[in-house]
């Protein structure tokens, strides 16, 4: 689990800013040649070089030269030319106000340009972004690099097209359109990848692995990366190749591999610009800090700073200032009393409870290395009045954020309240929800530490609002992969769960809001995009309307609790709370993950599936009895989703035995429509031979053939596609042939949190789940509105160690496109899989049953025949259980 936390938001955001090359205006070969011009075009080489030798100062001396001797000879174009390279050398040493007039004028000079001088005007309407965006003005940056896109269209520029697409896709991750800015990349990296090595080949290529790295395409992006480091090389751009490299080492740290991350933070700092020193040696801090290894931290950090302050104020250099801010709080981190009170920004220096125990047993150590609080407040006041100059409000933002943080963990809650909220004002003045959400959810807190419980839910709901209306983008804010979600948005929920539920007359319809909106969250973060539509309003319709009558189970762990919100048809929504220490319930679940698959354990389940009844049904049994409801939908948190509820055991009968049953992701995701009464016909597909493919071994499966031949003896109109023929080329196309009711698959397939190792074996490669977008759905016109019924992934088990493996069957679920799956949790390497399916699909074919009663029946019939639950159990329905 990661732990570079906003810091790397910020981080990212600089390497991408200064991904793109400054651009120099070139002399025309036309001009006239007379004494002033001649002075004017030798000084105009003099500054270039000067410029590229990142000899700024001189450079801009050299350029207001060369404008004033073009001023002399009376040639407008080349004046704007040297005054548009006057403002980009401006911009590196951070006079914006110059740079700003200097821009000006040259933009008046070339409105009068005629046709041959476009070029010039496209030229400085690009440095004019550039400044826009330095200063934080994203939005007038973008509008200006659409100007200059459409002049290069026009002058069938197409290199200088590709830079403009380059620029936009820049302005785009500045406002948080990350997905745009990606379709923006994908479509420059196809454009050039045909076309010879250049400069901006290389800068294409960088921004686009930097924009999958945010993604979470971790491989992809190293790839892209690679391929931009290897063409640098090759024409000894040595600048880009040190930005390219700690790139490099963002995506290593990403993928946990902290090794490499260092080594190519320390290659970057070789040639780099001193930004690019300076963003290196703050990641390899963030590292240091990670894994407590505080006496080199401590080495490091001073001269970080000093490198800092000779920084030219840009709003890349305001977020290194926070960056290192980050870095020095969390070296504070120990002197924290009740983290349940701190501020967000310090709670996500810490991924574990083991860490958070580990930094508390050290922190004596720390005691003569840690920096002073004041230091910190000085760094970031620093930061928060060079913003204010440059009248950036979205790193204001950030910067007054940090410091209310600061004021919150020192205790001064004041103060902390009082910078927060003009932080939160910022962010809202500019439209930044991405971080206004952060500084809600930061003065809720602050209102729990003063004991404001009515104010605190306020704060933390209109933060739940906020995250609400940012899921498109949401989850590329966060450049830490996988997980980072856990420690920057999932406590936003729980916390606001956590104090909804503890108010005297709880609100339950807002408190299981917030519970399906985490459930939709999640599986936005495992796809890194938001993959699916809710319909918040449909949740009581579907139950009232349910036929047979259905009871939904939300369960949800607090830190103290098991919280079960429980809706019955005709009534209230009701709440039971089960005390419950986390740490028990999490190894009592993980003792029953192991010993469901291992068929001599049938007592072993019974005992640990009792207790988990206990904590979940047993508090409602009698309710559930009075409402005669014969199904029970569950919408499950944490490691229960691993677990196949009709397991549970009430000391004399499994649930699956008393109740039809079903999972879902959350009921916003259920189209409350009945099994269209149809024929069924079905596509099996399975592997049955040994494999070995993408470096992983697969087992031979012996029961995949006899399964197949009971489906397609069951379900007399159905087509085959065993071991050879099954690949995706294939799958597809008889997909578009369309019409198939049920796709029944029959291959090794794993779930994971991680969704690179969510995948289905195909006979040549593994289908990951990023993979399966609408993989069940006819691209054929005609048949695209007959949405498969159900897809079953018979052979199919959960990642071990892993708990939050399901997350993977609901994002498998979501993601293909049928109404429901029914999957297995672990694979039955004997005839059992054949007879369950066998009874199941005698029962689908009675059209006046659900498929979770279709299913309940299979699973009854064949516990009476093999009662141990290896045989039975593993079997989950997800999503529309109708």
């Amino acid at each position: 689990m990661t732990t570079h936390k906003l810091h790397l938001l910020i981080l990212a955001a600089i390497a991408f800013l200064i991904a793109i090359s400054p651009v120099i205006a070139q002399v025309p070969n036309t001009a006239p040649i007379i004494q002033t011009q001649n002075q004017g075009l030798q000084l105009a080489v003099k500054a270039k070089s000067l410029y590229q030798a990142g000899k700024w100062k001189e450079a801009a001396d050299i350029w207001q030269k060369t404008a004033n001797a073009f001023a002399t000879a009376g040639d407008k174009t080349n004046q704007a030319m040297a005054l548009s390279n006057l403002s980009l050398t401006y911009q590196q040493l951070g006079n914006w106000q110059a740079a700003q007039q200097a821009i000006t004028t040259s933009l008046n000079l070339l409105k009068t340009s005629g046709q041959s001088q476009q070029r010039i005007l496209a030229q400085t309407l690009e440095i004019q972004g550039k400044l826009q965006l330095a200063t934080g003005q994203a939005t007038a940056a973008l509008e200006t690099w659409q100007k200059s896109a459409t002049i290069y269209t026009q002058i069938s520029d197409q290199n200088g097209q590709v830079q403009s697409l380059i620029n936009q896709a820049q302005a785009f991750q500045a406002l948080g359109l990350y997905n745009r800015a990606l379709t923006t990349l994908n479509e420059v990296n196809q454009n050039l990848q045909q076309q010879p090595n250049s400069p901006l080949k290389v800068t294409a290529l960088l921004s686009l692995g930097n924009n999958l790295s945010v993604a979470g395409d971790l491989k992809q992006a190293q790839q892209i990366l690679q391929q931009s480091w290897e063409v640098a090389q090759t024409l000894q751009l040595s600048q880009d190749q040190s930005t390219i490299l700690l790139s490099l080492g963002n995506v290593a740290r990403a993928q946990k591999n902290i090794p490499a991350a260092i080594n190519y933070y320390q290659q970057a700092q070789k040639t780099a610009s001193p930004l690019v020193q300076v963003q290196a040696q703050l990641n390899h801090l963030n590292i240091l800090v990670e894994t407590k290894q505080w006496q080199q931290a401590q080495a490091l950090w001073p001269p970080i700073l000093t490198q800092l302050n000779n920084l030219p104020s840009s709003r890349s250099s305001i977020y290194a200032q926070i960056n290192l801010a980050q870095s020095l709080m969390c070296l504070k981190q120990s002197t924290v009393v009740k983290p349940e009170f701190s501020s967000p920004i310090v709670q996500q220096c810490i991924a574990s409870k083991e860490a958070e125990n580990k930094l508390l047993s050290n922190s004596q150590d720390l005691t003569d290395i840690t920096p002073e609080w004041s230091d910190i407040e000085r760094l970031l006041t620093t930061a928060s009045e060079k913003a204010s100059t440059l009248q950036d409000k979205r790193a204001e933002a950030y910067a007054l954020g940090y410091r209310g943080g600061l004021y919150q963990q020192t205790q001064r809650l004041t103060d902390a309240n009082k910078f927060t909220r003009q932080a939160l004002n910022l962010a809202l003045t500019a439209d930044t929800r991405d971080i206004a959400y952060r500084w809600q959810w930061q003065l809720g807190r602050i209102a729990k530490a003063l004991g404001d419980s009515q104010q605190a839910v306020s704060n933390y709901t209109i933060a739940f609002k906020n995250l609400q209306s940012l899921r498109s983008d949401l989850v590329a804010t966060n450049p830490d992969i996988q997980f980072s979600f856990r420690e920057s948005v999932e406590p936003v929920y729980r916390e606001l769960v956590d104090l909804l539920l503890k108010q005297k007359q709880p609100n339950l319809i807002l408190t299981r809001e917030v519970i399906e909106s985490l459930q939709l969250a999640e599986l936005d973060d495992f796809f890194r995009e938001a993959c699916v539509t809710a319909e918040p309003k449909q949740i009581d319709e579907i139950v009232e309307k349910a036929n047979p009558r259905t009871a939904v189970f939300y369960a949800f762990f607090l830190p103290n609790s098991l919280e079960v919100i429980l809706k019955l048809p005709g009534e209230d929504l009701q709440h039971h709370s089960t005390p419950l220490n986390i740490k028990v319930a999490k190894n009592t679940i993980a003792k029953l993950q192991q010993a469901l698959p291992q068929v001599d354990r049938a007592k072993d389940v019974q005992i640990l599936s009792q207790e988990v009844y206990k904590w979940l049904i047993a508090p409602t049994q009698e309710r559930l009895n009075r409402s005669n409801v014969n199904t029970l939908v569950f919408v499950l948190d944490g490691g229960l989703r691993n677990i196949p509820m009709g397991v549970l055991y009430d000391g004399q009968k499994y649930l699956v035995e008393k109740y039809a049953i079903a999972l879902t992701p959350g009921l916003q995701l259920i189209n409350p429509r009945e099994r269209a009464k149809i024929q069924l016909n079905a596509l099996t597909a399975g592997v049955s031979e040994q494999r070995k493919v993408e470096g992983l071994e697969f087992n031979k499966l012996e029961n995949v053939e006899p399964e197949l031949q009971e489906v397609k003896s069951q379900v007399r109109d159905s087509e085959e596609l065993l071991n050879q023929q099954f690949t995706k080329n294939n799958l597809e196309r008889q997909i578009n042939k369309g019409g198939f009711s049920v796709v029944h698959l029959a291959t090794h397939g794993q779930f994971s949190s991680d969704p690179d190792k969510t995948f289905l074996l195909l006979w040549d490669k593994l289908l990951k789940a990023r993979d399966l977008n609408n993989l069940l759905r006819s691209t054929d016109t005609e048949q695209a509105s007959k949405t498969v019924e159900l897809l079953v992934l018979s052979a199919c088990q959960t990642a071990s160690g892993d708990d939050r493996a399901a997350l993977g069957l609901a994002g498998v679920a979501v993601r293909a496109g049928a109404r429901s799956t029914i999957a297995s949790l672990w694979p039955v390497n004997d005839e059992s899989t054949s007879l369950l399916m066998k009874r199941f699909y005698q029962e689908l074919a009675n059209p006046n049953i659900t498929k979770a009663q279709a299913l309940q029946r299979a699973q009854i019939a064949l516990l009476n025949q093999k009662d141990e639950p290896y045989h039975w159990a593993p079997y989950t329905l997800v999503g529309n259980w109708l």
